[in-house]
């Protein structure tokens, strides 16, 4: 009876069972296998609990008979003790020994693993496996793993052709059409209808921003991988499309690995989609597929992001034999066949189910220790699960804590340090509990390495045992942490003996950097040959050898590399520059063209074909190759001004004016008042380019008058990226003095000899490119009117070709219309002697006042809106982590709107600092406890199921006029937008002591920009009118007075809402002493001589509270003595809005009160014995910006004043600051009236 009859089939849920037992190759029958033995499992037990000894002494004689799970015990214990080599032999003899057992795909994965180490180890691997595969021996997915094992043996032994056989055995597409990119965004355009969705391929697809169509084309992929290499930032979503041919049909395991986002359509049905913006995905799955046989058409839709990431796509025979798929790349045209239904395929044998086939074995731990060493390095988040599981079953296992560790220590949804410290815990944990554990121990060395703590490394590795010492990887490791600490010449000697044994890459690697350093050839040449023979090999001989001068060498060295992947670029790049050193142009020519008909988009092809056109005397071509390089990154300004300087000109020229006639022209006109400095040209030209690029060119000619002038100008700040053209002093007699650098470190240049009379020349060009996703171009505003200077002549002029939508938005003046000239489309405006405008305080912004032009093309709000948006998702990305954070928020239960509070509150506990903005993953942050608090809440809210959107807020405070090219900084306030149990919630997380529901008022009642996600249109919203909890402040103050004018004060303030967060955060930064002294020194500004001597604050942990400041004091001198009783002269907490608001007697710009004022106090003051006070009338003051109310009464002999101000948000106009004044001046005058204490 077979061993699967006697204990049942393994514990796999549901379509999981189905799945699994497809890739664990149930095509034919399992061979009669007995199960672990008593001596296997008490074996594997002792690993679990640290008795390597037992371990040791159980698995040793058990690993000598037919039993996979012994000898894969044997293969753990050698792993530890970092004996590649014996781990190699016993993890081929576990394959060998149950080759449809789970295990053995455990087994091949770390072979695969193990073949990266080094030359020795991968031609081990290579012929073991190969031996193993032999008479159809291996199915399923075992089949396929052994064959990747085979092709990563091959890569690094540089035997690119075997890897190419091995993945053809695997079904490999290599060959396909590429079309696209058809959208501009990675995230919000994944999924929208292309043609390729029907299995049609377009001849061309439009270029982006007007830019130039984009053909169809062949993507050769001979190794059966390809990466997105020659395709630039601009544009995304991108078909792939390949024709294939089955000979017998039947059932594939249809393997998919990358990064990218995807979406696999099989003859016209999604089969597959990863949205990897929206997770952390597996980088590779098998999918179970029943194919006919004949040919299929197959379409991978792909968009980018960020990572750069190859892309792999296999037919598999799920019977393991070797693939009867071939493919062929498809016109364009229509698919060859119609769609047919299929259903979505789910993902073969996932780490959980792989944990549950092997758990009847080895138990619930080490199934879990297993599959997720097993899933590590493509589903690190699925590893992390089960090793969490695992954990909490057996936290004292050694092997589970260095498992962690690995999983932790490069995680990229962790903090750096946060990453590097949790590794460390785990790693120094397991060498606690198994201290010989010397593959923990080198781990945690180059862990301590990487972070600098060269002693801390070198201590760790004295404790490693002599054999596991003197192996190839303990050998390396003792040779980097010597090269770290300095000890080259140990390092040299350490790294030499580590070649001499096996040929360690990674000592190879080291050897060979000591060797340059050193200079010693004959090092340098032995190093190579071991590295050579890793991975990249080829790609380092060719580096070494055009070193040493030798171009031949160089190229033959590529050749393989080339010929299995002709759509690398930077392979073949280099490839033809070692032909072009060779002195054979013409084929480096040929050999750039085939590059540039994969990838007719990328620059670099372009200029590198001219180059090696132009060497072959090929001048028209080489020039037609530049055209081609500028029309593809327009924002080339070098090349731009090279084909310009061939022309015999300079970009712009036939637009930019005559400097000195620019002089002429306004000394001529004879005017000189008015400013220390007299703008005499201030002119702007742009070129737009199709693509989003723009040219500009910019002179200034600036008239210096007066010392003040000199000291504004003497030191001009260029742009970063501009090329200067002229930057120079010209003297009234014409002569002219160059600075003496053209630059300094902080971007700027002191002008020699500058003085009263002098004129300052500045003459420069830039290249701007929009960023990607707001498809179009948008000059910065050019000002017509500046404070400070008067503009004798503002010229500006813009140029785009016709057709590509040049618009204008003026404010503060008409706009221009754009003129047809020839094939361009130009627009000019001009202005002369322009006064210059004064500076008042208090004024908005000059955008709102002064004559503007913003110039561009497409783009517009919503594209503003699109571009920001599809760079949120990953931020968000949900990880083992927020999920157990959202877990736990959700376990105290409620409604949506409880949640939401619930979470909000969680996620302010847990993540302090500064909270705005989303530059950061939302992951990092909550793991570093510190960062956004945004990104963080929006991540939880997502995974409790609660709508949540982030939200652009044009503050009130910024110009609110309509723009057509709407710069980001104009909605400069992030909020996130919540809907929750059908109430809609506004929440700013930025203060981390802010009120659910509050946030600035000044974000109140103002336009929002809700940033969509994949599906959704943008949408344009508004903050309510008043936050949930709104702004204010109470006072309550009590003056005790004595008969000399002194006082015993006390008194309490709250702050509450969004200001009293602000506080709050303030106070987390100041010690005791320091909050004494703050609380001192506001107090000091209305009571003079004060001193503090009692604060406490309460409601600081409360986000719900205010913020409440009661003090204590000691006034000395708050009133003076007159005719026998006391007179208060000094007002009692005065607002002072005359000094605040009226600060010039009258305006020419608006004056901006961004943010509205609620103050209401309450002030007792008891006269001393003898004394009275006598209650003032009630006093009110009121204008369209506030009111102002007063009223006194005298309580048992204490007058008790009530006061309450508001200043209501808005721009008061010039025409009204006079009743604005007057309005002040009445609060002023009732709150400076003084206190008269009488017998």
């Amino acid at each position: 009876m077979s061993r699967a009859a006697r204990r049942g089939p393994p514990r796999i849920p549901g379509v999981a069972a189905a799945l699994a037992a497809l890739a664990l190759a149930c095509a034919a029958p399992r061979a009669e296998q007995a199960e672990p033995g008593r001596a296997t499992r008490e074996g594997l037990a002792a690993l679990e609990q640290n008795d390597v000894a037992r371990a040791e002494a159980r698995l040793g004689p058990a690993s000598r008979v037919r039993d996979p799970w012994a000898r894969f015990g044997a293969s753990l214990l050698a792993r530890r003790a970092l004996d590649g080599e014996a781990e190699a032999q016993r993890l081929l003899a576990t394959v060998e020994a149950g080759p449809d057992e789970p295990i053995a795909l455990v087994a091949l994965r770390r072979l695969s693993e193990l073949a990266e180490r080094g030359p020795a180890l991968a031609a081990q691997v290579d012929a073991g496996v190969l031996r193993l595969g032999a008479g159809g021996r291996l199915h399923g997915l075992a089949a396929y793993r052994a064959r990747v094992a085979r092709v990563t043996a091959a890569e690094v032994l540089g035997d690119h052709d075997a890897a190419a056989q091995a993945r053809r055995e695997n079904g490999a597409v290599s060959a396909w059409s590429i079309a696209g990119p058809f959208a501009a965004h990675h995230a919000l355009d994944f999924g929208a209808p292309i043609p390729p969705d029907r299995g049609e391929l377009p001849a061309s697809v439009p270029g982006r921003a007007g830019g130039p169509a984009v053909p169809t084309r062949a993507l050769p992929a001979p190794d059966g991988t390809v990466a997105l290499d020659g395709e630039p930032a601009a544009g995304d979503l991108f078909a792939l499309a390949t024709d294939v041919d089955l000979a017998r049909g039947g059932r594939y395991l249809v393997t998919l690995g990358t990064q990218l986002s995807a979406r696999l359509v099989v003859d016209g049905a999604l089969v597959h989609e990863r949205r990897a913006f929206a997770a952390w995905l597996p980088g590779l799955v098998h999918l179970p597929v029943e194919l006919a046989r004949g040919r299929h058409r197959v379409v991978l839709e792909v968009t980018r992001g960020a990572p750069s990431t190859g892309i792999h796509l296999a037919f598999a025979r799920a019977d393991g034999a070797a693939s009867d798929a071939r493919f062929a790349a498809p016109p364009p045209g229509p698919p060859p066949a119609p769609p047919v239904a299929r259903p979505r395929a789910e993902p073969a044998l996932t780490p959980r189910a792989l944990a549950l086939a092997l758990e009847p074995d080895v138990g619930a731990a080490t199934a879990r220790l297993l599959a997720a060493r097993d899933a590590l390095v493509n589903d690190r988040e699925a590893a992390k699960v089960l090793l969490a599981e695992a954990l909490a079953l057996r936290p004292e296992a050694a092997a589970l804590r260095a498992a962690r560790a690995d999983a932790t220590a490069d995680d990229p949804t962790l903090d750096e340090q946060v990453a590097r410290a949790r590794a460390e815990a785990d790693l120094r944990e397991a060498l606690r509990l198994d201290p010989g554990d010397a593959e923990a121990r080198a781990e945690l060395a180059a862990l301590l390495r990487g972070a600098e703590r060269h002693d801390d490394a070198e201590a760790v590795l004295a404790g490693l045992a002599p054999e596991p010492a003197a192996r190839p990887a303990g050998i390396a490791a003792r040779a980097r942490a010597a090269q770290a600490r300095g000890l080259l010449e140990r390092a040299e000697g350490l790294a030499a003996e580590a070649l001499r044994s096996a040929g360690s890459c990674d000592a190879a690697d080291l050897a060979y950097e000591l060797a340059v350093r050193r200079g010693a050839a004959a090092r340098e040449d032995e190093a190579m040959a071991v590295l050579s023979r890793c991975r990249g090999g080829r790609e380092r001989l060719a580096a070494h050898l055009r070193r040493r001068g030798d171009p031949v060498a160089e190229r033959a060295a590529l050749d393989p590399v080339v010929r299995a992947r002709p759509w690398a670029v930077e392979p073949g790049l280099t490839r033809a520059d070692a032909l072009v050193a060779a002195g054979e142009t013409r084929r480096a020519t040929a050999a750039l063209e085939a590059i540039a008909a994969i990838w007719p988009r990328d620059a670099r092809v372009q200029r590198r074909l001219a180059d090696a056109r132009e060497l072959s005397g090929d001048a028209p071509g080489a020039r037609a190759a530049r055209e081609r390089a500028l029309a593809l990154d327009p924002a080339d300004l070098q090349l731009r001004r090279a084909l310009a300087l061939e022309d015999g000109t300079e970009v712009l020229a036939d637009v930019a004016a005559d400097p000195r006639a620019a002089i002429r022209a306004y000394e001529a006109a004879g005017r000189r008042n008015g400013a220390s400095t007299v703008m005499v040209l201030d002119a702007a030209y742009v070129d737009v380019h199709p693509g989003g690029a723009a040219t500009e060119r910019t002179q200034q000619i600036v008239h210096v008058l007066d010392q003040q002038g000199v000291e504004q100008f003497g030191e001009v700040t260029v742009p970063a990226g501009a090329d200067v053209l002229a930057l120079r002093t010209v003297k009234p007699d014409g002569t002219t003095l160059e600075p003496e650098r053209a630059g300094s470190a902080k971007g700027s240049v002191s002008l020699a000899g500058l003085a009263p009379g002098d004129y300052v020349e500045l003459d420069y060009v830039r290249a701007v490119q929009s960023p990607p996703g707001l498809e179009g171009y948008a000059a910065d505003p050019f000002y017509f009117q500046v404070p400070g200077s008067r503009l004798f002549r503002s010229l500006y002029v813009v140029r785009a070709p016709a057709g590509l939508g040049l618009e204008a938005d003026a404010h503060g003046m008409p706009a221009p219309a754009p003129v047809r000239d020839g094939g361009r489309e130009v627009l000019r405006a001009e202005r002369r002697d322009v006064p210059a405008i004064v500076p008042e305080p208090d004024a908005p912004g000059g955008a709102e006042y002064l004559p503007f032009l913003s110039v561009g093309t497409g783009g517009g709000r919503a594209a503003l809106q699109r571009a920001v948006a599809d760079a949120l998702p990953e931020r968000t990305r949900a990880t083992a982590e927020l999920r157990a954070f959202a877990r736990e928020i959700a376990a105290g239960g409620g409604g949506p709107a409880q949640l939401a509070r619930a979470a909000y509150a969680r996620v302010a506990q847990a993540v302090l600092g500064s909270g705005g903005g989303m530059g950061e993953d939302a992951s990092v942050a909550l793991s570093r406890g510190r960062g956004s608090r945004l990104a963080v809440l929006k991540a939880v809210l997502a995974e409790l199921g609660i709508e949540s959107r982030v939200a652009l807020v044009r503050p009130y405070s910024a110009d609110p006029a309509p723009y057509r090219f709407p710069a980001l900084g104009l909605y400069a306030a992030p909020l996130l937008r919540v809907r929750a149990g059908g109430a809609t919630f506004w929440l700013d997380p930025t203060a981390r002591h802010a009120p659910f529901g509050a946030f600035p008022a000044v974000l109140a009642g103002c336009e929002a920009l809700v940033l969509p996600e994949a599906g959704e249109a943008p949408e344009v919203d508004r903050t309510p009118e008043s936050p949930l909890v709104e702004e204010g402040r109470e006072t309550t103050a009590r003056l005790v007075l004595a008969a000399d004018g002194s006082a015993e004060a006390s008194g309490t303030d709250r702050y509450l809402g969004y200001g009293g967060a602000e506080l709050k955060a303030a106070l987390e930064r100041l010690d005791a002493s320091q909050r004494r002294q703050a609380v001192e020194g506001m107090l000091g500004r209305v009571l003079r001589g004060v001193t503090v001597t009692d604060v406490a604050f309460a409601g600081e942990d409360d986000p719900a509270a205010p913020l409440e400041i009661r003090w204590k004091a000691r006034v000395p001198e708050l009133a003076r003595a007159v005719e026998g009783g006391l007179v208060l002269d000094q007002p009692l907490f005065p607002a002072r809005l005359g000094a605040r608001l009226v600060r010039v007697a009258s305006r020419q710009t608006p004056l901006l009160l961004a943010t509205p004022e609620r103050q209401v106090q309450r002030i007792e003051v008891v006269p001393p014995r003898g004394l009275g006070v006598t209650a003032d009338a009630p006093r009110t003051a009121s204008s369209p910006s506030g009111s102002f109310t007063r009223t006194e009464r005298v309580d048992g002999g204490t007058l008790v004043r009530d006061e309450r101000l508001e200043l209501r948000r808005g721009r008061i106009a010039p025409e009204h600051h006079a009743e604005l004044a007057a309005f002040a001046a009445a609060v002023d005058q009732a709150q400076e009236r003084p206190l008269l204490l009488a017998r």
